[in-house]
C-alpha cells in the first residue's frame, strides 16, 4: 500500500501509487482558497518529512507499524486546524487515540510547473513537548482522506 517514489529528499511517499494522502477542499481553512492535497516527502533528518519523523519522533515507532501508516490513519480522523507562527504552516490536532498533532507546510511549485500542496513537516504527541497555540482556522474532516 505504501511505497516511495525515490530516495531523494524531495521524492514523495505514495499510497496506492498516488502522492496524495488527503485533499483539503478550498475554504475549509481560513486563508487557503484552493484545494490542497496532503503529501509526505522523504525530507531530511533536521527539518521535515519521513526522515525527520523517523529520526526525531521516536514515540511513533512504539504505536505504529510505520510512519506513512500512522499519518494515513490520522488523516482518517477529524480534527481542528490551527495557525502557526508562519502563514504557510498549519497544525491539525486529532484527539482520538493515539492523540497527535500533524504539522503541515504549504508548498507552491507552480512556478516550476508543479502544483500547491501541504507537505507533512512532522507529527507530535501533544501530551509531550508540543504546545497548542495559534488560532483556530478550520475543521479537518475524516472524509478528506483519499
Amino acid at each position: 500500500m505504501f511505497t516511495k517514489e525515490g530516495d531523494k529528499w524531495f521524492h514523495h511517499w505514495l499510497v496506492n501509487g498516488q502522492r496524495d494522502f488527503a485533499l483539503i477542499p478550498a475554504g475549509v481553512m481560513r486563508g487557503f482558497d484552493v484545494d490542497l492535497p496532503v503529501r509526505l516527502q522523504n525530507g531530511n533528518p533536521y527539518s521535515f518529512g519521513y526522515t525527520h519523523i523517523e529520526k526525531r519522533m521516536k514515540w511513533v515507532k512504539s504505536i505504529s507499524e510505520g510512519i506513512p501508516e500512522l499519518i494515513y490513519a490520522k488523516l482518517g480522523q477529524s480534527g481542528q486546524v490551527w495557525s502557526t507562527e508562519l502563514e504557510s504552516k498549519i497544525k491539525i490536532v486529532m484527539h482520538l487515540a493515539p492523540e497527535a498533532m500533524l504539522v503541515l507546510t504549504e508548498q507552491d511549485r507552480t512556478r516550476q510547473g508543479g502544483d500547491r500542496y501541504l507537505s507533512v513537516t512532522t507529527i507530535y504527541n501533544p501530551r509531550g513537548s508540543a504546545h497548542l497555540d495559534g488560532e483556530l482556522i478550520g475543521r479537518y474532516q475524516s472524509e478528506f482522506r483519499i
